[in-house]
């Protein structure tokens, strides 16, 4: 039976690669490498938590969430975002993603998080099972508009791209707390260092997901209609 612990700097290099491991989707195949910092992912994040799940001494699976907090249809509510599920595919089929799930669920009780959301690739179908199966319901189709350049590009003489740099910080703390003022699971950024601090931390991806939420008062789902997330899509409710 596996056991859950909180990750520590030693697993790093055994998660890297148990991460190589476990690609998502179905049809679309996304893989991650955090090499050579597991934990980069999480590190923007002030209050995270990385867990693993052993098996004979063997790490077999791992799960993380990260707490803040954030609006919800003009209210300011503790939220956990779920992230980082992996379970190695020899052990699959044993329970461990649900363990360790329910690991997390026990430590956001304790930590007074209010609401859990996670999102979720459209043809990943074990894991919209999993989490449809312990609580969990859909509530917004989302689609991540990314630009994913693969060579050098040509652009027009009167305008440039490039990337931010620290005099810049100000300026796109502006655009951004305009941009998404008053949209759900936006805070705004009060702080322009916040920002920089933050600034290449993530990896920009090109793929539709699925955003999930579970109340975490009762551990029963309590999905909102209309726009939950504007982005111009349907909730739903149950």
């Amino acid at each position: 039976m596996a056991l859950v612990r909180e990750a520590d700097e030693g697993d790093n290099d055994v998660l890297n690669g148990l991460q190589k491991k476990c690609p998502m989707g179905t049809n679309l195949v996304l893989g991650v490498d955090s090499s050579p910092d597991y934990f980069a992912r999480s590190r923007p994040f002030k209050d995270w938590r990385v867990f693993v799940a052993i098996e004979n001494d063997t790490i077999v699976g791992s799960a993380a969430f990260a707490i803040s907090d954030t609006y919800l249809e003009g209210r300011q509510v503790k939220t956990a975002y779920e992230y980082g599920f992996v379970v190695d595919p020899l052990h699959r089929r044993k329970g461990i993603a649900e363990k360790l799930q329910r690991h997390i669920e026990h430590i956001a009780l304790d930590n007074g998080v209010d609401l859990l959301h996670l999102d979720i690739i459209e043809d990943n179908t074990p894991s919209l099972s999993l989490f449809s199966k312990i609580g969990f319901e859909k509530v917004k189709d989302c689609v991540t508009i990314s630009l994913m350049p693969y060579k050098r590009q040509r652009i027009a003489a009167e305008g440039n791209i490039r990337s931010m740099e620290e005099a810049d910080v100000d300026d796109v703390t502006g655009l951004i707390n305009e941009m998404y003022r008053g949209y759900d699971f936006f805070l705004l950024l009060s702080n322009p260092r916040t920002l920089w601090s933050i600034s290449g931390g993530y990896h920009t991806l090109t793929f539709t997901t699925f955003l999930f939420l579970k109340t975490m008062a009762s551990l029963k789902p309590v999905w909102e209609s209309g726009s939950t997330i504007k982005s111009g899509n349907t909730s739903w409710r149950n």
